[in-house]
């Protein structure tokens, strides 16, 4: 039986019957141009022997390259081992093991340098060793204690809208002035956010209104870092403050507090459930007398501090003088309270109003601040600066005083560095965006520690 070849035969003729060839007959050589028989041409394989044949090819976990678009020669493929231990799917063929063509690893994310995978606790040290440690605490509180000392600022927050004039108006008097600019402020808000870019950990209870302006006020007190804010829902709209800011940085308040004076007891103290022993209660005037005297009242039961800012001053105050551990009152403030028009004797009755162990502070603007405790009377210098707008300058004392008291620092040390902070705000326009920043307040607090 004899089999024909393709359509053109061997030689390329028109298919004959008599080109055809035996079935076992060798097929002729191939030769070149010049008649000599041309060499079988091989598979080229790169690499070497065939791996299939020379021994079965290891398991190995493909993942993403950064050099896959490199030359080849500098392409590296090392084997992996599977995460958590799982078992590769492998596939018996040519007489070994191999991975089945479309196995690839899970996940095909590159590994930090010097982890491999191997170990979960690799990974877990490199974390750990970038995490700063707790700040340091008073009273015994921190990383071995039952926690960080924290500071609540129970009080306000306002919508400001601050207008420059050449000077202030007179009564009757109408003046042209600048352009008004709209920012976050009030009391409360104004030392919460003093508090924590002085570094320690606080809590801001304050009721706002369910309105745009109110809306504001949360968006910028989420924007600040260590700030928690426990904003308490009032009927009222939310509290309004109109400042005016003359050319040599002097300045006229006028707010509204319908917001602040409708919070209740229940719902202060409520908000202030978690404060613990050692804790930083900070307070103001805007509240109501009630409420105010019941969370002092609260704060010393609980065995924390207290801290009384007492502008303004809506009522009598002096009933409160037992529960607060510090006071914090301008020369207006203090000669309300206490009688006296001179400010060191103003301190030194504030002090002794106090009881033994207190502290009361009489900021003076440009000469700094007066501190009395225990009978002794301290003066602690304000840095020259050239004022601009000295609003709010008031509430970064108050709230650098009492995060950095918050962090362990000794009255006089934290003091000083309150007073540097509210030299630097006076130097800047506005009330929160002229606050100093948290590297600024750090840099206070390490040069009073120095100089103490």
């Amino acid at each position: 039986m004899q089999r024909l070849r393709g359509e053109r035969g061997v030689h390329g003729g028109p298919r004959r019957r008599s080109d055809a060839l035996p079935r076992h007959a060798p097929r002729p050589r191939r030769r070149d141009l010049l008649g000599r028989p041309r060499q079988a041409r091989r598979t080229r394989r790169h690499g070497g022997p065939d791996p299939d044949r020379a021994r079965p090819r290891r398991a190995v976990l493909r993942r993403g390259r950064p050099d896959r678009h490199g030359p080849a020669h500098g392409r590296q493929r090392r084997p992996r081992r599977p995460p958590n231990g799982a078992r590769l799917r492998l596939a018996s063929r040519g007489g070994g093991e191999r991975r089945q063509r479309r196995e690839r690893r899970r996940d095909p994310r590159l590994r930090r340098r010097g982890d491999r995978g191997e170990f979960a606790q690799a990974r877990r040290r490199l974390v750990e060793r970038g995490r700063p440690r707790a700040p340091r605490a008073f009273h015994g509180r921190g990383p071995g204690g039952a926690g960080v000392t924290r500071v609540f600022v129970l009080g306000n927050a306002t919508l400001d809208c601050v207008q420059r004039a050449p000077r202030l108006p007179r009564p009757g008097e109408t003046l042209l002035g600048e352009v008004p600019r709209r920012c976050a402020g009030g009391k409360g808000l104004n030392q919460a956010v003093a508090s924590a870019r002085a570094g320690a950990e606080t809590v801001l209870v304050a009721p706002l209104g369910s309105d745009p302006e109110g809306a504001a006020l949360r968006a910028a007190a989420a924007g600040e870092t260590g700030l928690t804010a426990r904003w308490i829902a009032s009927a009222e709209p939310t509290d309004y403050s109109a400042i005016w800011v003359a050319a040599d940085g002097e300045n006229a308040i006028l707010s509204s507090a319908a917001a602040a004076l409708s919070l209740g007891e229940g719902d202060a103290l409520a908000a202030l459930d978690d404060f613990a022993g050692g804790d930083v209660l900070v307070m103001q005037g805007n509240l109501g007398r009630d409420v105010t005297a019941a969370a002092a009242r609260f704060a010393r039961a609980r065995g924390g501090r207290m801290l009384l800012n007492t502008a303004p001053i809506a009522w009598d105050m002096a009933q409160l003088l037992d529960a607060v551990d510090i006071v914090v009152a301008n020369e207006g403030e203090s000669l309300a309270l206490t009688g006296e028009a001179d400010p060191s004797r103003a301190a030194l009755a504030l002090g002794g109003a106090l009881g033994a162990g207190r502290t009361a502070v009489v900021t003076r603007g440009a000469a700094g601040a007066l501190l009395a405790r225990d009978g002794d009377l301290a003066t602690i210098a304000a840095p020259a600066v050239h004022a601009v707008d000295t609003a709010g300058a008031g509430d970064v004392l108050a709230g650098v005083l009492a995060g950095l008291i918050a962090r362990g620092e000794p009255v006089e040390r934290a003091l000083v560095a309150a007073v540097g902070a509210a030299s630097i705000a006076v130097t800047r326009h506005g009330t929160v965006p002229s606050f100093p920043s948290r590297r600024e307040i750090a840099g206070l607090a390490v040069g009073g520690a120095g100089g103490g």
